[in-house]
Order: structure tokens, then C-alpha cells, then sequence
């Protein structure tokens, strides 16, 4: 069993539930608040420094993670799934796995502390993330041109990628018209089983 800590707000946590949902990996979603008005449980607490989520516990293993990437890549493993075997194909996949890990995940995360938590504090970060992530999409609405997935198949990197775009669109306010790629990329994944079961299910966690 993965016990999931997660918060329907997160893309990061969103990542999980979908994957699982792909993976039909055996799993147990427990909300945690991250406004602080509701205590976390304390196996959270030991489990996640940061306080955030997504962390995952594989009951079976005793295996304990707190990010996003490595838990995907455990799932990965787990599952035997959504990762070829080729390590050719695989070096591809693990590039745009870093590339979101690395250029949209943190842009993303400050432009919402600017935004939302220290508006006070913004300066010019929040115009700087914001075309961090600009540019972002643009670099993956042009990898998407002619193609269904971001490589070969589906894999986890599309995982990764699809709970960014509401983010980037209904958020960050990226116009949808400049980037036709990404958006029928987005809209073929809504209709696939597991990211509509992951999404639904992420939004009805139990408390923890």
C-alpha cells in the first residue's frame, strides 16, 4: 500500500494521484492542510521536512519519500511502468523529467509566493517567474508540435507536465491561443482514464 500525503491544491501532489491512478498501484490519499489551521499528523511531520507535499510511505518496503521527481521514479520502478526500458529512450525521458523539475516547478512555486503569500515582497520576481514559465511553455508547446506525448509514449514525464498547465494557464494567465500544442496535448490527456481517476480522487482525499 502507498500511503499518499497530499493537498488537492498541489500540482506536485497532483503528479502522484495520477500516476498511482495509471499505475494501479494499491493506495490510501490523506489530505493535509497546508494553511496551518489543522495540526498535520505527526507521521507526516517526521516524514516531510519541509512540511510539504507530496511524501509517500510504501507500506510494503518502509520506503519514505518527500519529492515529487523521486517519487514518480520509485512509482516508475515499482510499477515497471511508464519508463522504457531503452536507455536511450530513457535518458530522453529523465531530460524532460529534469526540465520540469528544474525550470517549472520552482518558477512556479515563487511566482505563487509572490502572488499570493508576500505580495508585499514581489519586486520584480513576480514578472521574472512569470516569463521563466512563459518561456517554459513555449519550449514544450514547440517539443508537442506533431507529436501525442512529450516523448516516444506516455510516460512519466507527461505525468509530471499535465497538472502544470491549468496552473499556467488559469494562474499564471499564459494565453492558450499562442501555445495550440500544449493545449491539445492537455486536452487529450483530460480524457485518458487514469488522469481523470487521479483527479478525482485527489479532490476528494479524506482528512487527515
Amino acid at each position: 500500500m502507498i500511503n499518499l500525503y497530499t493537498n488537492s491544491d498541489s500540482p506536485n501532489a497532483q503528479k502522484i494521484a495520477i500516476m498511482l491512478a495509471e499505475t494501479k498501484l494499491p493506495a490510501n490519499l490523506v489530505n493535509i492542510d497546508l494553511t496551518g489551521q489543522v495540526a498535520a499528523p505527526v507521521e507526516f511531520t517526521a516524514l516531510s521536512p519541509k512540511g510539504s507535499v507530496p511524501a509517500i510511505v510504501d507500506t510494503k518496503t518502509g520506503i519514505k519519500l518527500f519529492e515529487s521527481t523521486a517519487i514518480l521514479l520509485y512509482l516508475a520502478k515499482k510499477s515497471d511502468m511508464l519508463m522504457p526500458s531503452d536507455s536511450a529512450k530513457q535518458a530522453e525521458v529523465m531530460e524532460w523529467l529534469m526540465f520540469e523539475a528544474s525550470r517549472i516547478a520552482p518558477s512556479a512555486g515563487a511566482w505563487f509566493n509572490f502572488k499570493v503569500i508576500a505580495p508585499n515582497e514581489r519586486g520584480d520576481g513576480l514578472a521574472y517567474h512569470a516569463s521563466e514559465l512563459e518561456q517554459a511553455a513555449v519550449i514544450i508547446n514547440q517539443r508537442l508540435e506533431n507529436r501525442e506525448y512529450i516523448c516516444d509514449n506516455f510516460s512519466v514525464v507527461d505525468v509530471a507536465l499535465y497538472p502544470w498547465v491549468y496552473f499556467l494557464t488559469e494562474f499564471v494567465g499564459l494565453s492558450k491561443v499562442k501555445l495550440p500544442h500544449l493545449m491539445h496535448w492537455a486536452e487529450n490527456l483530460a480524457q485518458r482514464e487514469s488522469v481523470i481517476r487521479g483527479c478525482e480522487n485527489h479532490l476528494n482525499v479524506k482528512a487527515a
